[in-house]
């Protein structure tokens, strides 16, 4: 049985798809937002918001990605496909991401380190 949030995201997935409005960036933020005020989000919910997030990130325009870097960067739940999409995005997004708290291991300090200048531009 899905949780209550899963419902709720699966009820405006139908409106979205029902209604032909594009909900892609606020989609996002708002699962985002609800899994956040959860204390302990159900794995299942962050495990569906980790797919939502790698299979829609390519799409979402960069002030709504560089807002959800800022959301999940320190967020202890955030799923490690959302933060591999949106360090995917590189520029603003990954400095915005490593401003508010993302957690780089050694080799992953070199690779961004590595990365040409325009992969940090803000």
């Amino acid at each position: 049985m899905p949780s209550r949030i899963s419902a709720e995201i699966a009820q405006l997935a139908r409106l979205a798809r029902d209604g032909g409005l594009d909900l892609t960036q606020v989609s996002l933020r708002v699962k985002a937002d609800l899994l956040m005020s959860t204390p302990q989000p159900a794995p299942d919910d962050l495990a569906a918001f980790g797919e939502m997030a790698a299979t829609l990130m390519p799409g979402v325009d960069e002030a709504t990605a560089v807002i959800l870097a800022r959301k999940i960067a320190a967020w202890p739940h955030a799923p490690a496909p959302a933060l591999a999409a949106l360090r995917e995005r590189g520029g603003a997004v990954l400095a915005a991401l490593i401003r508010h708290g993302l957690q780089l291991g050694p080799a992953e300090m070199e690779d961004v380190a590595a990365q040409p200048d325009g992969r940090l531009a803000s």
